[in-house]
């Protein structure tokens, strides 16, 4: 049994069908994140006015609903690690690699703050990266901070 914040998990036993069920759900929210970028693109191309109060709640909700959709994809994908019973050692590369995996979740949602930037939407990229530097930190604080530890035991 390993015990790893408050999920305790038998190595021993058989969890391909789990990895299989969250593998759809995290290809489930890859749709939805994808979706919601495009979304907010278009909007922003296609509205007469995107510096409306109206048109920028819109958009902020966007912007907020791909920060969780991100976050939720990324916390998901480090969850998974912990139902695999052969994990290879945590060296030099392939730290680096999901450092870089996981860096691009946070690229893409401060691309649609910069974005909002472009169109002069100032106010509404300030709290778009507000909510973005809060997921981020509860990713690192859920996610990152306990994968790593518990990599490190491996």
């Amino acid at each position: 049994m390993v015990h790893f914040g408050v999920i305790a998990v038998s190595v021993d036993k058989d969890y391909s069908d789990w990895i299989q069920y969250m593998s759809n759900v995290t290809n489930a929210l890859t749709l939805f994140s994808g979706f919601t970028f495009t979304s907010i693109t278009i909007l922003l191309s296609l509205l007469p006015d995107p510096s409306r109060i109206s048109s920028q709640i819109t958009l902020f909700l966007l912007s907020s609903l791909l920060d969780f959709f991100l976050f939720f994809m990324g916390w998901q994908t480090l969850l998974l690690i912990y139902y695999c019973k052969n994990i290879p050692p945590l060296v030099a590369r392939l730290r680096l690699s999901s450092r870089l995996w996981f860096s691009s979740f946070g690229f893409l949602c401060m691309a649609v703050v910069v974005m909002f930037l472009l169109w002069d939407l100032t106010y509404l990229a300030l709290a778009s990266g507000l909510t973005l530097g809060l997921a981020l930190s509860l990713f690192y604080v859920f996610g990152w901070k306990p994968y790593i530890k518990f990599r490190k035991r491996q």
